[in-house]
């Protein structure tokens, strides 16, 4: 009866059910297993509370400085009532913050869910497809290891350092495309596409997919089985870190020094099929292409690199990022149809 008086959409319901669900899940997942010290789902709260406070200080300097701007350039006859008005559209907007409330509360509990369920996988279902996988990368590739074909451009450690650093902006750009989301009322129906798309991405290709076709990915093939074959990958990603920080190397030392001592870690755990950067990445080219925004063939570029960067960089193999190519198209289409089914808040004039 509670949920009838609060202003939310049916659509945002139906997302904070989900949630909801695969916490639950999770949880008692970890539970089975005998692993329930290890699921926290309150595992981001600090981290959540901390970024919307850093985003919330930048937005207020924005402000300040768009008073300056409506000062200097627009010179309104009515400053104090235009400056009103326009803080009316935007942080005063009670609608914008009601529409964002449950889609961050929903994030807060499913991305700690996500990880404590990450990390959990090998002792659900222990390493045993990345034999399988480097042989079909092999096999797709005409008898050639993807990683070699990329070598001849980003061999030299300045390119690799770029490939790099494109793959580590990855989170930023996580977190700017959610907050961008969040609060936007331009156009409610890509809005929650995109939202419901994330969310059926992380869990089918982050969790249930990661499960079924548990892998480690060749950057830790060798710790894991002693199998050297991706051991001149990896000397070159050591020996472009010698010139440039490739952060991907020390990285990958502390996921395995983690992982292999039980300790549960914020964007710990290792898994490789399929690739969730590429997923996400992907996503939000879709999202730019359905805005019809300006910077699409940025997106398009960053997904583009994200996917060779998975591979050059030695967290993946290549079938890792096209399996989840296939899924998040697939899944982007259901959400859509699923978004058609339920409707979406009206757009905001």
């Amino acid at each position: 009866m509670i949920l009838r008086f609060l202003p939310f959409h049916r659509s945002e319901y139906i997302f904070l059910l989900m949630v909801a669900a695969y916490v639950g899940i999770c949880g008692a997942v970890a539970h089975f297993y005998g692993q329930g010290d290890r699921f926290h789902p309150l595992m981001y709260m600090e981290r959540c509370v901390v970024m919307t406070t850093f985003l919330g200080l930048v937005y207020f300097f924005y402000l300040c400085l768009r008073i300056i701007y409506i000062m200097t350039a627009i010179r309104p006859r009515k400053l104090i009532r235009f400056i009103w008005d326009d803080w009316r559209a935007g942080p005063l907007n009670f609608e914008r913050h009601i529409r964002a409330l449950p889609i961050f509360i929903g994030f807060v509990f499913f991305f700690s869910a996500f990880t404590s369920m990450k990390q959990m996988i090998p002792g659900i279902n222990p390493f045993s497809w990345d034999a399988e996988f480097a042989a079909l990368d092999h096999w797709l590739h005409f008898g050639i290891d993807p990683w070699r074909i990329l070598h001849p451009v980003f061999s030299p450690p300045p390119m690799t350092y770029l490939l790099n650093l494109n793959y580590n902006i990855w989170l930023v750009t996580v977190f700017a495309a959610l907050y961008w989301q969040l609060f936007s009322l331009a156009n409610p129906r890509v809005r929650m596409q995109f939202f419901y798309t994330f969310f059926l991405c992380w869990i089918i290709n982050g969790t249930l997919l990661a499960i079924i076709f548990s892998s480690a990915g060749p950057c830790f093939l060798e710790r894991l089985t002693g199998n050297t074959y991706y051991n001149e990958l990896m000397g070159h990603l050591n020996h472009a870190n010698q010139y440039f920080r490739i952060f991907a190397v020390s990285t990958q030392d502390m996921v395995w020094n983690a992982a292999s001592k039980g300790q549960s870690m914020m964007g710990g755990g290792i898994s490789a099929m399929p690739s969730i950067h590429v997923t996400s990445a992907l996503l939000f080219w879709l999202l730019a292409i359905a805005l019809k925004n300006k910077y699409e063939r940025g997106f398009c570029l960053f997904f583009v690199f994200i996917l060779l960067g998975s591979v050059y960089l030695a967290w993946h193999y290549a079938v890792d990022g096209y399996l989840a190519i296939i899924t998040t198209f697939a899944l982007w289409r259901i959400s859509g149809w699923l978004i058609d089914k339920v409707g979406t808040p009206e757009k905001s004039q």
